[in-house]
């Protein structure tokens, strides 16, 4: 019965990200490429002082449910751009051990946590580099909706890759 109900829930699951509608984003200061879901918010591209890095982007799902941003820095080693705040919201340290998520084109380092500032949203990051650029992508927003994205989460990471 359990093997039953975890096969129909990835043939739902599957068919709810393969019939949403996705569009590419090309950020050429960050030197990436990756593929949203049409209807999300794109922020744009900001660098410098005001993210404190090299550049980021932000996006958001239409409903506001799931905010994502991607930061890079072409100056920071990893672990000190780990460290940094975004815009004021400062990584709570995981609860368990990184993981691993290899795509394609990077293999992500995987930790779950909060905001320290706000203990209630859920908060995924993503840390990679290559030997130009180090990128972090966080993925943050209630459990619930966090977990109701993971399929978009997934796709968008999988899609991540450079210019």
């Amino acid at each position: 019965m359990k093997y039953l109900f975890v096969l129909l829930f990835f043939v739902l699951g599957s068919y709810s990200i393969n019939a949403q509608h996705w569009k590419e984003l090309k950020q050429a200061p960050l030197k990436i490429k990756y593929q949203i879901p049409t209807g999300w918010y794109v922020g744009g591209y900001t660098s410098g002082k005001s993210c404190n890095c090299s550049g980021a982007t932000i996006n958001t799902a239409d409903d506001r449910s799931l905010n994502m941003v991607i930061f890079s820095s072409d100056k920071e080693d990893l672990e000190a751009l780990k460290k940094q705040p975004i815009w004021g919201y400062n990584f709570a340290p995981p609860s368990s051990d990184a993981e691993m998520l290899k795509t394609e084109y990077f293999a992500f380092e995987k930790a779950l946590s909060t905001w320290q500032e706000d203990g209630q949203s859920t908060v995924l990051r993503f840390a990679t580099s290559t030997t130009e650029l180090k990128y972090l992508v966080y993925f943050w927003g209630s459990f619930n909706d966090v977990t109701k994205h993971a399929a978009t989460i997934e796709h968008i990471l999988k899609s991540i890759q450079q210019l």
